[in-house]
C-alpha cells in the first residue's frame, strides 16, 4: 500500500489518491451520493484483485439497520482460509443505536483488523457516526460524498463529453442528463461506454438504442460471473437492478445457461463427445473453454438443486412485494445459493 498522512478527502481527491494504489484498510464513507460511493468501492475491489489474484478476494456487504453488526464482525475478524484477502462493507452505521454493547463490538473490530481485512463503512450523513468510538477517529480515512445540484451536473456532464470528444447535440443532452440524474458514478460509466462504441457524435436515437443493447451485455456478464462462481456476481448485480433491468429476464437468461449446462452433463454421460455437444448447443468456439469450466463447476445433481432453487425465485418474484434491502432481493438470495452451492 501507498503511505498517505491525509484523513479527510473529498470523493474527487479520493478517486485520485486511489489511482495510485490503495493507502490503507479502513475507510468511512460519509454523505447521500451512493453512486459515486459505488465507482470508488468497486475501484478498491479491482486494486485488491490486481495486487491478490482474481477471485482471491472475499467480498461480503452487510447492513447496519438489517441487523447484520455480528455478521460484519464475523467476517471482518475471522481467519481468511480460502482467499488472501477480504473486503467487507458496513451500509447505514448512522443508524446504529450507540450503547456500550455496539460501541465495544466496534471498538474490538476496529482494533483488531486483521492485514487481510478491508473495511468499507458507509452512512448517509455528513458526520462520523456516533457508533465509531473517538479514540478511532484518527485511524479512519474518511471521505464525503456530496450530491451534485441541476447546474453542476450538466457542466460535469458536458466537461466529461468534451474530454472524450463526443459532440452532442441538445435532445441527447436533456436524455442523458434525465435518465442519469446527478449520479456521478452513472455520468462517468456511461460517458466511458459511449467513448467506447467508437461514435463521434451522439443523439438521442443512438442512446435509446445503446443502452437497451448495453444492458443486454451487463446482464451476460452478469451471468458469466455466476457461473464462474465469481465473488463479482453481487457488485454486477446490483448495477442491473439500480439501472432497473427486469428482473424476469434476467432469471430466465440464468435459467437458460443452467439448462444448457444440464444438456451437456446429459450428453457427455451417453457417450457424445464433448465437441459435438458444445456443437450442438450452439456454443461459440471463443466460449468453449469457459463453458467447459464452468461444467466442472456445477454437477447434474448441483444444478437439479439449482433447479429448485430457480423455481423459488420465479414465485418470488411474481408475487410481488418490496425488498427491506438488496440482500433480500429474491435474485440475490438465488446467487448467493449458487455460488456456495456444493
Amino acid at each position: 500500500m501507498i503511505m498517505s498522512t491525509q484523513k479527510q478527502y473529498t470523493a474527487r481527491d479520493f478517486i485520485q489518491t486511489l489511482e495510485k494504489g490503495l493507502f490503507s484498510n479502513l475507510f468511512l464513507f460519509l454523505g447521500d451520493e451512493e453512486g459515486l460511493k459505488e465507482k470508488c468501492i468497486t475501484k478498491i475491489y479491482e486494486l485488491l484483485e490486481k495486487q491478490h489474484g482474481k477471485d482471491n478476494v472475499a467480498f461480503s456487504r452487510f447492513h447496519a439497520e438489517s441487523g447484520d453488526l455480528d455478521k460484519f464482525n464475523e467476517f471482518t475478524l475471522s481467519p481468511s482460509m480460502f482467499t488472501p484477502a477480504k473486503l467487507a462493507i458496513l451500509s447505514g452505521a448512522d443508524s446504529i443505536q450507540s450503547t456500550n454493547e455496539h460501541k465495544k463490538i466496534f471498538s474490538d473490530i476496529l482494533s483488531n483488523i486483521p492485514s487481510s481485512s478491508f473495511i468499507l463503512i458507509l452512512a448517509n450523513g455528513y458526520t462520523v457516526p456516533k457508533i465509531i468510538p473517538k479514540e478511532h477517529h484518527n485511524n479512519i480515512i474518511t471521505v464525503k460524498f456530496w450530491r451534485l445540484f441541476q447546474n453542476e451536473t450538466e457542466k460535469y456532464l458536458i466537461q466529461s463529453l468534451n474530454k472524450a470528444k463526443i459532440q452532442y447535440d441538445h435532445d441527447a443532452l436533456r436524455f442523458l442528463i434525465a435518465l442519469l440524474g446527478n449520479d456521478v458514478k452513472k455520468i462517468d460509466d456511461a460517458v466511458e461506454k459511449i467513448s467506447f462504441s467508437g461514435v463521434d457524435k451522439i443523439t438521442k436515437e443512438f442512446l435509446t438504442d445503446f443502452i437497451a443493447s448495453e444492458r443486454e451485455s451487463n446482464v451476460f456478464e452478469f451471468i458469466d460471473s455466476v457461473l464462474q462462481k465469481s465473488d463479482r456476481s453481487f457488485p454486477l448485480l446490483h448495477s442491473l437492478l439500480l439501472d432497473g433491468v427486469y428482473e424476469l429476464s434476467i432469471l430466465a437468461l440464468l435459467t437458460r445457461q443452467f439448462e444448457n449446462l444440464m444438456l451437456y452433463h446429459k450428453g457427455i454421460d451417453a457417450g457424445k463427445a464433448p465437441a459435438e455437444m458444445l456443437n450442438n448447443l450452439g456454443i461459440k468456439e471463443k466460449q468453449h473453454s469457459k463453458f467447459i469450466d464452468s461444467a466442472g463447476k456445477f454437477s447434474i445433481v448441483m444444478i437439479e438443486k439449482i433447479f429448485s432453487f430457480i423455481h423459488e425465485t420465479e414465485a418470488s418474484i411474481k408475487g410481488g412485494g418490496q425488498y427491506k434491502s438488496f440482500l433480500s432481493n429474491p435474485l440475490v438470495v438465488l446467487t448467493e445459493k449458487i455460488l456456495f452451492s456444493a
